[in-house]
């Protein structure tokens, strides 16, 4: 018997190619090629090979394709390289899921998680937890995916973990130390290893997930070690036992990942198997976590968890279509919400925290150097790539618009290194003190990608440009006279140049707003504390009181009575001041907040607001503080000034950039398998509401901002537990925030950073409403004018 072999750099050009006599069995191998095109998952260069087995009479008996590529790794001094050259791993776990098949996924659906992965810059996959149909690996090799393979052992139910062993990790009590399920544990790295030895995009070798960690795991990795010292064998659950080449962890604060960045007596890479959980509206604070992975070189990155939710589709003629999940079919015990952790919903749309991943993790980085003169840094976060193959566009913006544009070509960044950029413009020579001002960077591929078909955004930045020190034009507010001016026992009533205002002194809110005699209000201005808790509110459970969601529901306020203390008014023919005094509580003795709201309503029709709270409850984080009112139907087309054009929060805002945009109500809302807060549009400096004419209510905020919209109660959002629970009402409730506490990790991980949690403090939220007609007046001219 015979074993021929052909290797192939392009299907036409053979580089080699020999046969061998296959004596007891075996036949090997060794042959120099020189100028090998390296793969790594940037240019995943590739060779095919042939191997065709021929019995004595020169017949083909067998014939194997294998992909071959060229790589090397290696750890040196605590980093993890690929060719030699430190990478960083901005991954993701990844389970075989599909929302009609079940785990049962074909080739195709293989194929459009890998385009989607690499078109939001993600470089590897952990196969959590069994190794992959080996088409997967195919796609990894071809289209440039770094891979963790893992063993499918998995022994949840049978671990204990008692005291701590001299290494520092828990003496495993259960099967992983028992020698009777040793050749059971080894087979399972066994078979994977055989299987999978040849395919070059995988880089590390698990031993399995949350196996606790005893003998039958160093056995295991004896094994591996045995028949490839190639790759480095990776197991989180052995924490830093000899036996693993580098340090893994699981949902580590940022705190925890930076002091390890700053260790010197482990020089093992330290990797993050699994971190920003990534359960509804969440993945808060990426941008902490890469900061410190990119600073470190002993960080080599991590895999988030995880790609998609795991809900199966469902549909009747009541319900409607909805994604079910644990319990839904009548199982139990079950997991409830906990398999809908993904970073796309189970149809592969994105969830706005994988754009916001595609943002933090993208390898291209820009700097502010000098803002006001055009001067940017940009640095090259390739590995192996120069920017030869990006054009840079640019473009400045004067309170949300374009006043400037241009485009750069002449990119040739090396890899790991920067260049200072100069753009054609100076904001002390055109800049206006009363405007803000913007730079915008946007980089994409000069041609489409192989996972692409057309040009593709790899990255984009905003650098805010403070006009400081320039010269402001005069603002000349002339004093308008009401037409109309009337009180009685219940209401005050106020009238001008197209608007009436009506004011309720019972309840102590603005009840009415008409703007070219067409009502716009259907519920008054109310203060609100309260969100609809998201999955980290609840810590993944519901009913929970060591959560958040648990504290804000123990403290009721997600059921608060408001009682009116006071209504002062003083009025003058072009100015009416209103002072209302209310308290917030779930029950009369316990008070939560105290209020004081300001009113300056103007004879033009604007209506100048400053709330004052004061809590008075014990907790240490907030929902949000803002005010919440009801539109009437059909004011549907909304404008803003802030972050968009998708949702945005204080720790998930990187991919959100401050601009103008448009949509409706319903574009606003992300609707999230189990429903919760959703859609808020953080550091916004107006929005605006109108009919089909253009006419309704403009809200502008004294400096930025939070608001959201949508065709819900904030009851229902609150109590729904799927889609088809929610009942979309014809009005449009807005909330205008202070702000709101960020979303954290807290559903299996840490909970919000302090800086973003909205603490009990003393509180003043200012913003001007007023109605407008966008026919006579637009926003900006409005918005200039205050």
């Amino acid at each position: 018997v015979t074993v021929a072999i052909a290797l192939y750099e392009t299907p036409t050009q053979l580089i080699l190619e020999t046969s061998l006599d296959v004596v007891q069995g075996k036949a090997k191998l060794e042959h120099k090629i020189e100028n090998v095109k390296t793969w790594n998952a940037e240019t995943p260069n590739l060779y095919q090979m042939v191997i065709s087995m021929k019995n004595s009479i020169g017949e083909v008996i067998d014939i194997r394709r294998q992909t071959v590529g060229f790589r090397s790794i290696q750890i040196h001094a605590g980093q993890f390289l690929v060719n030699g050259v430190s990478v960083k791993l901005k991954g993701v776990n990844r389970h075989d899921t599909h929302p009609e098949r079940g785990y049962a996924v074909t080739r195709e659906d293989m194929l459009e998680d890998i385009l989607l992965m690499k078109q939001n810059n993600i470089n590897m996959v952990r196969s959590s937890h069994y190794p992959n149909d080996p088409y997967w690996y195919e796609l990894c090799n071809v289209y440039g995916m770094y891979g963790m393979d893992e063993a499918d052992l998995e022994t949840h139910g049978f671990v204990r973990n008692e005291g701590i062993a001299n290494n520092g990790i828990g003496q495993a009590l259960g099967i992983n130390h028992l020698k009777v399920w040793e050749d059971a544990f080894v087979d399972r790295a066994k078979r994977m290893v055989q299987r999978d030895k040849n395919q070059p995009s995988i880089l590390f070798w698990s031993l399995g997930n949350e196996s606790g960690y005893g003998s039958n795991h160093e056995a295991m990795a004896a094994y591996i070690r045995s028949v490839d010292t190639t790759r480095p064998i990776h197991y989180e659950s052995a924490g830093e036992a000899p036996v693993v080449d580098m340090v893994s962890v699981m949902y580590p604060s940022v705190d925890t990942v930076i002091a390890e960045g700053e260790r010197e007596d482990e020089k093992r890479p330290f990797f993050i198997c699994e971190f920003i959980h990534s359960m509804g509206n969440s993945m808060g604070n990426q941008q902490e976590y890469f900061d410190a992975i990119y600073k470190y070189d002993r960080l080599v990155g991590g895999c988030i968890w995880e790609w998609a939710d795991h809900g199966i589709s469902r549909h009747d003629t009541q319900k409607g279509s909805w994604f079910a999940y644990g319990g839904d079919f009548g199982d139990e015990p079950n997991d409830l919400k906990f398999c809908i952790d993904g970073m796309v919903y189970p149809d592969r749309r994105p969830h706005t925290g994988l754009l916001e991943f595609k943002q933090v993790i993208a390898p291209i980085k820009v700097t502010d150097v000098d803002g006001r003169k055009g001067i940017i840094k940009v640095e090259n976060r390739y590995d192996f790539l120069d920017l030869s193959h990006i054009v840079m566009n640019w473009e400045l913006l004067e309170d949300g618009y374009k006043i400037l544009e241009g485009s750069m070509e002449a990119l040739s960044t090396s890899p790991h290194k920067a260049e200072h950029i100069h753009l054609p413009y100076n904001i002390e020579e055109i800049g206006k003190a009363e405007c803000d001002y913007h730079l915008n960077t946007y980089f994409i591929t000069k041609a489409p990608m192989m996972f692409t078909v057309d040009c593709h955004e790899v990255y984009k930045h905003q650098i805010e440009i403070k006009a400081n020190g320039l010269a402001a034009n005069a603002r000349h507010n002339e004093k308008t006279y009401f037409s109309l001016l009337e009180e009685n026992k219940f209401e005050l009533l106020l009238e001008g140049k197209d608007f009436r205002i009506v004011f309720d002194k019972i309840y102590g809110v603005l009840s009415s707003i008409k703007s070219e005699g067409i009502e716009t209000l259907e519920e008054g201005l109310t203060e609100n504390f309260f969100r609809a808790p998201t999955d980290n509110d609840e810590k993944g459970w519901v009913g929970r009181e060591d959560c958040p969601a648990g504290l804000w529901r123990k403290a009721g306020l997600d059921r608060l009575g408001r009682n009116v203390k006071s209504v002062e008014i003083k009025k003058s023919k072009h100015q009416v001041y209103i002072q209302v005094e209310a308290n917030f509580a779930k029950t009369s003795e316990y008070i939560a907040f105290e209020t004081t709201v300001k009113y300056y309503i103007q004879g033009n029709g604007r209506i100048e607001v400053a709330m004052a709270v004061r809590p008075l409850l014990k907790i240490d984080i907030l929902p949000k503080i803002g005010m919440m009112f009801k539109m009437k139907s059909g004011f549907d087309q909304l404008s803003w000034y802030g972050r968009g054009p998708h949702e945005s929060y204080s720790d998930k805002k990187e991919s959100a950039l401050v601009g103008i945009y448009f949509g409706t109500v319903d574009d606003q809302f992300e609707p999230y398998i189990i429903p919760q807060e959703n859609g808020n549009k953080t550091e916004t400096r107006w929005q605006s509401l109108v009919n089909e004419q253009g006419v309704g209510i403009m809200v502008v905020a004294k400096t930025h901002m939070d608001f959201s919209v949508m065709h819900y109660d904030l009851k229902n959002l609150t109590e729904a537990t799927h889609t088809y629970e929610l009942k979309r009402i014809p009005e449009t409730t807005v909330m205008i925030d202070y702000g709101q506490s960020g979303l954290g990790n807290g559903s299996c991980g840490p909970d919000q950073l302090e800086k973003y949690k909205l603490k009990p403090i003393n509180t003043v939220f200012e913003f001007v409403i007023l109605p407008i007609n966008k026919n006579k007046a637009n926003e900006i001219s409005i918005y200039r004018s205050l």
